[in-house]
């Protein structure tokens, strides 16, 4: 038994989401199960048009921001036949990358970034590409799962020619289980929050926002319920929205995550 003895735990991600409430039950804690988000890969199809565009013109700057948008766009261009040339056009390209993962899964197709970003954020990846000048360059960006106005409008800005590619999608299956849950954790019915992906904050965030409760909830996972989170992009995410008190395990792993937050808990 560990620490988490009548902690109730919420659970965000349905990627093991039994996997992760069993290793919460062991620990003497309840797993309140709250998937906010699911990945559905985008149809090599769809994705066919631009990458085939980027094959012909070619690109200056190659950015990846998550490690399974880099897995799917690259096993879509294989299904396509594409896959060669592709990875040809972006060998060619200056790389930028956003969170270790992404550099990694660069890594297993032979490429390598030249810019990495400080802090798993995008605000970090526009930082670490401050001082490069992109006017006019064809920039070739991996969005992760969802448009994300504030980085495309950080290289429209730059004067980058953006073409932007969405290799999987992030949908809300349960819209009611995130309401609940926003009130759950401004009320005080959860003591911990467990993050695995960077959509799960965001969705979350974003119905606090259509509520007007974005700052409550924010403070009450200052003073309440503890955000667990698996990644530096995910925690940064948390940053993003004034969440200041967040529990990262060292190895970003799920039962990781679970052994952090029971320590967390430890003499409590």
């Amino acid at each position: 038994m560990g620490n988490l003895h009548e902690k109730r735990i919420a659970i965000t991600g349905s990627r093991k989401m039994a996997e992760m409430s069993m290793m919460v039950q062991k620990k003497g804690g309840m797993a309140y199960e709250r998937p906010l988000q699911e990945t559905i890969k985008c149809k090599p199809e769809d994705m066919q048009e631009i990458l085939e565009a980027v094959i012909a013109s070619g690109t200056d700057w190659s950015v990846f921001t998550t490690g399974v948008g880099t897995a799917a766009l690259f096993e879509a261009a294989a299904s396509l036949g594409l896959s060669e040339p592709i990875q040809q056009a972006v060998a060619a390209s200056r790389i930028a990358t956003r969170g270790y993962k992404t550099v990694q899964e660069l890594k297993k197709h032979g490429l390598a970034p030249e810019i990495i970003d400080g802090d798993g954020t995008n605000a970090g990846l526009l930082g670490a590409l401050e001082e490069v000048d992109l006017a006019g360059q064809r920039v070739f960006l991996q969005l992760h799962g969802e448009r994300v106005p504030a980085l495309e409008q950080g290289f429209a800005e730059k004067g980058a020619d953006l073409t932007c590619i969405m290799p999987y999608e992030t949908t809300v299956p349960y819209p009611e289980v995130v309401t609940k849950l926003v009130h759950e954790i401004i009320d005080g019915e959860i003591d911990a929050v467990l993050f695995t992906a960077t959509p799960q904050v965001r969705v979350l965030f974003k119905e606090a926002e259509k509520k007007g409760l974005a700052g409550k909830l924010a403070q009450a996972f200052n003073e309440k319920a503890v955000a667990g989170s698996i990644g530096r992009v995910t925690t940064g995410t948390l940053s993003e929205y004034g969440v200041t008190r967040v529990v990262a395990p060292e190895h970003e792993r799920m039962g990781a995550l679970v052994v952090a937050v029971d320590e967390f808990f430890k003499g409590d």
